[in-house]
């Protein structure tokens, strides 16, 4: 499930048992804590929802838990 705009340019997913975030900085796009691989469909809908087309510039953890999130 996307919600939108948590913060200006800032898009959280939560995604089973996992949250991870779109940021868009202009043409720019980054992953945070982007999830486990079941987490794509949701990634594609999200880009599909904010009208962008696939395809990110970074990909960030903030953890070394295994889903991004522990």
């Amino acid at each position: 499930m996307l919600e939108r705009e948590i913060a200006p340019g800032i898009h959280r997913i939560e995604d089973a048992y996992t949250n991870w975030y779109l940021v868009e900085d202009g043409d720019a796009l980054t992953i945070v804590d982007a999830g486990v691989p079941t987490c794509w469909r949701s990634f594609e809908d999200a880009l599909r929802t904010l009208g962008r087309s696939p395809g990110c510039r970074a990909s960030t953890r903030t953890n070394a838990g295994a889903s991004g999130t522990s």
